[in-house]
């Protein structure tokens, strides 16, 4: 559903300009289909996104271009904005195209929140997401049992632990 925006101007004196509505548009377009990443799980049905923060995350659905983006994770008492993972950029994300967004996370309490993206001069849309507490032993498992056999690197296995 789209609003009309009527208007009719003048650009440099020669031309006219008349649109139909067709250069505003409602958010109601714009979408997060999905959230993905190296640490970005489905846990319960849900997007699981660790709580320490710092990973980068690719959201896929329909975003508006060559507009500035901030995207913030809610729990309905802290909202955090996330980093868009370009230097010099800050907070300020841009979708590479209409169809993909990446940022980075930040720290956030464990629970349920809202992953909301706003773009400038516009309402912000968002999806559903739980932040789970980050455990480091299936990767510390994974790099030990890559190490070879004379090394004391302790457990190589969640069995092997007493």
């Amino acid at each position: 559903m789209s609003t009309s925006l009527p208007t009719t101007g003048v650009i440099g004196g020669a031309v006219g300009l008349v649109t139909d509505g067709m250069l505003g548009g409602s958010t109601n377009e714009y979408k997060i289909d999905s959230l993905s990443g190296q640490y970005v799980d489905t846990f319960g049905g849900a997007v699981a996104v660790p709580d320490d923060g710092g990973y980068l995350i690719a959201a896929t659905g329909n975003f508006p271009t060559g507009v500035d983006l901030v995207v913030t994770f809610s729990d309905g008492t802290t909202t955090r904005p996330c980093y868009s993972g370009v230097q010099g950029q800050g907070y300020v994300c841009r979708a590479t195209n209409n169809s993909r967004l990446q940022f980075v996370a930040p720290p956030m309490p464990v629970g349920p929140v809202t992953v909301t993206v706003t773009p400038s001069g516009m309402s912000g849309f968002g999806i559903a997401a739980n932040v789970v507490k980050r455990t480091f032993s299936s990767v510390v498992y994974d790099l030990r049992s890559e190490t070879p056999e004379p090394r004391k690197v302790g457990p190589r296995r969640v069995g092997d632990e007493e």
